[in-house]
């Protein structure tokens, strides 16, 4: 975490990898079993976590769909985020949540089976570091 803290720290907003768009496009489509619930592993700074939200939760007059919780082992990346959110419009989204976890032990964090689907746009190639 101390790492990341530091990158986070001196490193302005940025998509690392991959762009979430290119992302997108793989998500399976939503259907009628009740709400999907996703994990974003290694969230960083990135807007994945919003973009998949507002994806499923297309009509605001609908009760949503999926929830999105984005974690990450930075407590800076999870507080900037928060921040870019807040910034980037007054659309609700309560169900997107941000939340401190690591990747390497997610029961720790997390009951088995509490999620449906569980994203990785770049976490994997972090572990290096």
């Amino acid at each position: 975490a101390t790492y990341w803290n530091a990158v986070y720290d001196d490193t302005a907003h940025k998509e690392w990898i991959v762009d979430p768009a290119d992302v997108m496009r793989f998500l399976p489509p939503r259907d009628e079993r009740g709400v999907l619930n996703i994990l974003e592993i290694g969230c960083g700074d990135s807007l994945l976590g919003v973009q998949v939200y507002d994806w499923y939760n297309k009509n605001q007059a609908e009760e949503p769909v999926a929830s999105v919780t984005c974690t990450d082992v930075s407590q800076v990346a999870i507080d900037r985020l928060a921040a870019l959110q807040a910034v980037e419009g007054s659309r609700q989204r309560p169900l997107l949540t941000y939340q401190l976890a690591d990747a390497t032990d997610l029961r720790a964090s997390f009951m088995t089976g509490q999620f449906d689907l569980v994203l990785d746009k770049g976490c994997t190639d972090t572990f290096q570091f």
